[in-house]
């Protein structure tokens, strides 16, 4: 899964806090987090070239590029700053995005988390398996000049990102009030570093 960082508006916090009662998530926190009207689309078939390409875009901006960096689920990706920035004309007319003019070197592995490799030393993995995506409307689009996606066949689920947060909250198991509960065993609380997702070398 791919999100545009820019659609999140609020940070829902790094760790769990260690003293303090429990609070309440509301439906408006979900809204205030996830504003837009951005619906969940699946861009199936996406080959490991085009993983790749897109990972390039966000690697070229770092995590100094503001909402145009992309949250990453489903696999790991290392980036190193030392490679060439992947280069993307300004869109025209009505377009989300424009196209590469300089081809990116920073994007040097991807994994899945079943441990099957895309991109391995920056190259793409010769009969690596094409992967199903599931992002936003803006971003499916070619939105922050993603140009790669804009080109792919998507299929739309009708459902907003903020719905999907809302019911995945829902998900959780209930506590003895009643509500559902996160634990805080879950990984992406557990580790102030981090889940290991995105690692940036020099």
């Amino acid at each position: 899964a791919l999100q545009n960082g820019g659609g999140i508006r609020q940070n829902g916090g790094v760790t769990l806090p260690t003293t303090g009662a429990a609070g309440a998530i509301s439906r408006g926190n979900t809204f205030d987090l996830l504003p837009f009207d951005n619906r969940l689309v699946a861009i199936t078939s996406v080959s490991a070239a085009d993983i790749k390409e897109t990972l390039e875009r966000s690697c070229s901006v770092g995590t100094s590029g503001g909402g145009q960096f992309l949250q990453v689920a489903g696999m790991k990706v290392t980036c190193s700053r030392a490679g060439t920035a992947i280069v993307v004309s300004n869109p025209t007319g009505d377009s989300y995005a424009g196209n590469v003019t300089t081809v990116g070197t920073r994007v040097k592995d991807v994994t899945l988390l079943d441990g099957r490799a895309l991109v391995k030393d920056g190259a793409v993995v010769a009969n690596a398996p094409a992967v199903t995506v599931v992002t936003n409307t803006f971003t499916a689009d070619g939105g922050d000049n993603y140009p790669t996606l804009a080109k792919l066949v998507k299929v739309g689920f009708g459902v907003s990102y903020e719905q999907a947060l809302y019911d995945y909250l829902l998900s959780f198991p209930k506590n003895a009030a009643g509500l559902p509960e996160i634990p805080s065993s879950d990984v992406r609380y557990s580790k102030t570093t981090g889940d290991g997702r995105f690692t940036w070398l020099p």
